[in-house]
């Protein structure tokens, strides 16, 4: 990170429709800034970990839309559990869409097996348009997963996380992958 509680992230966002290939689909630049200092795993945790993030997704397409989106983040570690829980507002712009403002949340519970490998839940969901709050008629997603990190050496890491969703609403696909990859570099 830039300091101790300062992080910035360059992401790609990738898509695949059933039965077509997988394509670029946008850019993504984000900051996270820790409001609470994150222990080491040697300390005692604190009760709960904060954090915000505010991100910028940039499509590859001009036609698509440009989107917003600030986080607030929730971490805690208790033994070997591990919980995060997102709650996330978002607004489209560049679209028909342009001027909602949404709600969504994202949530995940694993257990640390060790460092490389931490089986969990994953739960995704929107609540819709501030003006129209739905669960129902919004994707509702819940399923299991493996999660950790592969350390190359001091400085570089690589993440990952592999989740099998299952849709719980009308509007949801019945089954979907979710996956990331990510390469952390410390500097």
């Amino acid at each position: 990170g830039v300091s101790d509680w300062l992080f910035f992230e360059l992401e790609g966002e990738y898509q695949q429709a059933p039965g077509g290939s997988l394509e670029f689909q946008a850019y993504e630049v984000e900051s996270r800034i820790e409001l609470t200092k994150t222990k080491a795993f040697n300390e005692a945790p604190n009760p709960l970990d904060v954090g915000l993030l505010f991100g910028m997704s940039v499509p590859r397409n001009g036609g698509d839309a440009y989107e917003a989106e600030s986080r607030l983040l929730l971490y805690r570690r208790a033994g070997p559990w591990r919980s995060t829980g997102n709650i996330i507002i978002e607004k489209e712009f560049g679209n028909s869409r342009a001027g909602e403002v949404e709600f969504a949340y994202a949530g995940q519970l694993r257990y640390r097996l060790t460092r490389n490998i931490q089986p969990g839940f994953e739960a995704f969901g929107r609540f819709g348009p501030v003006d129209d709050l739905s669960i129902r008629d919004q994707q509702q997603k819940i399923g299991p997963g493996v999660f950790g990190f592969i350390e190359v050496n001091d400085d570089v890491a690589l993440k990952y996380e592999v989740s099998w969703l299952f849709g719980v609403t009308g509007p949801t696909p019945a089954h979907s992958l979710k996956w990331l990859a990510e390469f952390e570099y410390k500097y």
